[in-house]
């Protein structure tokens, strides 16, 4: 049987159930990796392949958040294919993305609300980054959550300047800043809440509140998120010196 049988064979299996009606839902994480791969090796089917860079990686969402330069590592990749790997899975981080348009028709009153919004750009994302909402009188957001700070312990290092600069600079009411623990839980760090604090008595002086600060962990779903808010860490009532 020659290479190129089998590799026809390997291939029309999820090819063939995608055809007969079976949903790109229902088609295991190495069938659908293999439909992106299309072809194999020489030393492996297109299938095999699929299962050898899952086995590789531990997990799809592993895979997923890989740099091109780790996917090229793969024997059987190649620059050309793990740049589109990388590209692809960025792609479809970009599609899920809920509209910040849905988040301007209500206000952001909740933990629960500056989680759902954010998931898509945290998810994935193997760098802490620090975000800023801002937010008009009636609590609605007023454009797209800006990164203000990318890197390790971003939490330690943004400036609390720049944020309420921007701030100032879009005649924001009030603001909600979040950050992501890439490698842990959402439980706050001592620097979590020291940059909150920070953040409250800054903002009491300016006149634009901080309505909460929220620390996204990583897990692969997105739902584990802490608001230092309702956990009572810090007392967001405070008033700034000299008030």
């Amino acid at each position: 049987e020659s290479k190129v049988v089998r590799e026809t064979a390997a291939m029309m299996l999820p090819r063939e159930k995608l055809l007969s009606g079976t949903t790109a839902a229902e088609l295991s994480d190495q069938e659908l990796l293999a439909v992106l791969l299309k072809t194999g090796t020489k030393d492996c089917n297109v299938l095999e392949l699929a299962g050898k860079i899952l086995k590789q990686f531990g997990s799809l969402y592993d895979l997923s958040i890989a740099d091109w330069r780790e996917l090229k590592t793969v024997h059987g990749l190649g620059e050309v294919r793990s740049l589109e790997l990388y590209s692809m899975f960025e792609f479809g981080r970009r599609a899920i993305k809920q509209p910040v348009q849905d988040f301007q028709k209500a206000p952001i009153d909740s933990a629960a609300k500056v989680a759902l919004l954010l998931k898509a750009w945290i998810l994935g994302d193997p760098q802490e980054t620090f975000y800023v909402l801002f937010l008009n009188a009636r609590g609605y957001l007023m454009c797209e959550p800006k990164p203000m700070m990318r890197g390790s312990k971003c939490e330690s290092t943004v400036g609390v300047a720049d944020v309420y600069r921007e701030a100032v600079k879009r005649n924001a009411h009030a603001i909600i800043v979040a950050h992501n623990h890439p490698d842990g839980g959402s439980n706050p760090s001592p620097a979590d809440i020291a940059i909150t604090e920070k953040l409250i008595e800054a903002g009491s002086a300016l006149g634009i509140s901080l309505k909460d600060h929220v620390v996204i962990g990583g897990a692969s779903d997105g739902e584990d998120w802490t608001s230092i808010r309702e956990s009572g860490l810090v007392d967001f009532t405070k008033k700034g010196k000299g008030q």
